[in-house]
């Protein structure tokens, strides 16, 4: 069961997502400038606050009075002025960013194919070029919490992979998923480069917004890739906006990667503590024992120990033989496509999997964990007053309840903060929360007077 086209990803939102719950990809299957975005389920602008409205609890009552009286207009000024939160935004989910690799062939490709099996959670890009029979492998070992990328032909070739993360306007934009930009951090990026690993550290630079909160240097950041089977040869690279290797001669390359953050998931909070290069390099580690094979069959097993749970049908799939997209475009021309249908329910649980499991501890948010953007659309936030509840539609009823413990756990730490803002804003024993809120654990009034829908956390 697959989902597969026959030319590369023009735009995000078409490349295909792996996951293992904590770090994901979009691999966009580009045979000259192959883009794999990169994320982290924990890459956040913004930091810990508490945005309850001072006010609230005074003028409670006289917005409960202007409500029973039916004086809505009163109410919703009241309301805005008093209740909702101080300040009533969250900054964005994050990328990681990207591993770009770039191919040095003359021709065009012949026999492309871009695929994504969701029986083995690996994501497959094969073409012949060059008189060169190629494929590359992606996929989201959560054994090893790694990225892994094989790439390998019959023929010697060259190419060249690198990390980056760069803030880029044109492409914050371009697919116009969000109308206006927020208030966009800046990012301070050191990139190394050796020994086979190349390398990136930084930190998330908020500015000072009345919206979203206080400035400052928040978040701290690190991913690393490592050459670990190669047969050409391999030189690192850096300079001030990527690091990577240039690669010749070689016909198998196998490339293991990952991030981290000093997110601490305990205290919903940054930890000064949590050094995430070596947080990455101890995670790369694990993977030393293992060859490129073993690796491969780790995940695959484990993958299948979800997945394969659910077999669905609704009659003989008919259509496999073609693409995915021109699939989708019969049916909306009227035409029938049961095993599209079935596809696509268990596609459904593959992005739940990919986005909420050990070895994650965040629930899935409104983009699971992939994210392109530094400003997505709605912060790419948890919305809690009805699309978080949406994303676990599949765990019980397609026999993944693994998948609901990340929530249940977030949940259960924000009774906390949840529990002072009942205190601060309502004068109420217990904990509350409202319409949306953060991995920091905001639990006031968020965005506007729709916000106020405190019964979000039962």
């Amino acid at each position: 069961m697959e989902l597969w086209y026959q030319s590369p990803a023009q735009k995000w939102m078409a490349a295909l997502p792996v996951g293992n719950g904590r770090i994901g990809a979009m691999v966009y299957g580009d045979w000259l400038q192959e883009n794999i975005q990169l994320n982290e389920e924990s890459v956040w602008a913004g930091s810990k606050i508490n945005n309850n409205n001072p006010q609230a609890k005074a003028h409670l009552k006289e917005i409960q009075q202007a409500i029973f009286q039916g004086d809505y207009k009163k109410a919703h000024e009241l309301s805005d002025l008093y209740l909702v939160g101080t300040p009533r935004n969250v900054s964005s989910y994050q990328p990681l960013g990207n591993l770009f690799v770039h191919y040095h062939w003359k021709g065009q490709p012949t026999a492309y194919r871009r695929s994504l099996n969701l029986h083995n959670g690996i994501s497959t890009t094969a073409y012949t070029i060059d008189g060169n029979s190629v494929q590359q492998e992606v996929y989201a070992s959560a054994p090893q919490d790694l990225i892994v990328v094989s790439i390998t032909a019959d023929k010697a070739f060259d190419v060249d992979p690198f990390l980056s993360r760069q803030f880029d306007s044109v492409t914050e934009v371009k697919e116009k998923r969000k109308k206006v930009l927020g208030c966009i951090s800046n990012n301070s990026n050191q990139y190394q480069a050796g020994n086979k690993q190349a390398w990136y550290t930084g930190q998330i630079v908020d500015k000072e917004s009345a919206s979203q909160g206080p400035g400052g240097n928040h978040m701290r950041y690190a991913t690393v890739m490592k050459i670990i089977s190669i047969d050409g040869n391999s030189t690192a690279f850096k300079s001030h906006t990527s690091a990577g290797f240039k690669i010749r001669s070689a016909k198998k390359i196998v490339l293991v990667l990952t991030g981290a953050m000093d997110y601490n998931f305990e205290k919903l909070d940054l930890d000064k503590s949590i050094q995430p290069l070596s947080v990455c390099n101890k995670i790369i580690s694990t993977a030393a024992p293992y060859n490129a094979v073993a690796l491969n069959q780790l995940h695959v097993l484990d993958h299948q120990k979800f997945f394969d749970r659910v077999s669905f049908s609704l009659g003989d799939d008919d259509q496999q033989q073609l693409p995915t997209d021109q699939r989708l475009a019969r049916m909306k021309t009227g035409e029938t496509d049961n095993g599209l249908l079935a596809l696509y329910y268990q596609y459904g649980r593959y992005l739940l999997m990919g986005s909420s499991r050990k070895p994650g501890k965040l629930p899935a948010n409104l983009q699971g964990i992939w994210n392109d953007l530094y400003d997505a659309p709605w912060n790419a936030d948890f919305h809690t007053n009805i699309n978080l509840q949406m994303n676990y539609w599949p765990a019980e009823t397609g026999n993944l309840p693994e998948t609901a413990i990340p929530l249940s756990s977030f949940v259960n730490k924000l009774t906390v903060p949840g529990a002072v803002t009942a205190k601060e804003m309502y004068g109420a024993r217990g904990w509350t929360m409202h319409h949306l809120t953060d991995p920091f654990g905001r639990t006031g009034v968020m965005d506007g007077v729709w916000g106020i829908t405190p019964m979000d956390g039962s």
